[in-house]
């Protein structure tokens, strides 16, 4: 019988993990937005360091938060919030990453990881909060809608992933939340 999932913040211990996830998830959500090569070659070692990284000195920046749900003692999904790197005052918040393992996309994990994002970012004090998704990330799109978030009408084009990828920008007042 499996347990219940669980949120919590993450850990160093979790880096490898945040990093298998990672490269999972962008091998099902990003096939046919990225090239096949480029999705079949990710490396979770190489997703993994960065993570680690992150945990190791995120006593450091205490407007930043990295959560895990958990599965039977095993991560199943990524989060990870703070004030957004776009606006220079950093009185708006940002989800800048959330991922599930496409095993248990479909299951409510998704929005259990995202209501305790947006109250963590809530408790660090950000009444608005923002994202960025791709532009034709159709299932994470209607999410966020479902939540109650809006495309504010910003664009970008993200070129760090090898090809130019157009993300759209989403808004909420986290007020409303």
């Amino acid at each position: 019988m499996r347990s219940a999932p669980i949120v919590r913040r993450a850990t160093v211990a979790d880096g490898a993990a945040i990093g298998h996830v990672s490269v999972a998830s962008w091998q099902v959500t990003y096939r046919g937005l990225f090239r096949d090569e480029y999705l079949d070659a990710l490396d979770p070692a190489q997703r993994s360091a960065p993570w680690i990284d992150r945990l190791t000195t995120a006593a450091d920046r205490t407007r930043e938060c990295v959560l895990v749900i958990e599965l039977d003692g095993e991560v199943v999904g990524f989060s990870a919030i703070g004030p957004s790197p776009h606006d220079l005052a950093q009185e708006l918040g940002e989800l800048w990453t959330i991922y599930l393992h496409p095993a248990v996309i479909g299951r409510g994990f998704g929005h259990l990881l995202f209501t305790r994002a947006v109250s963590e970012l809530l408790d660090r004090g950000f009444a608005e909060a923002v994202l960025w998704v791709a532009e034709r990330n159709d299932r994470a799109r209607r999410f966020y809608e479902r939540q109650g978030w809006w495309a504010d009408g910003t664009t970008k084009i993200d070129e760090s992933f090898g090809e130019p990828i157009t993300e759209v920008r989403y808004r909420t007042s986290l007020a409303r939340q």
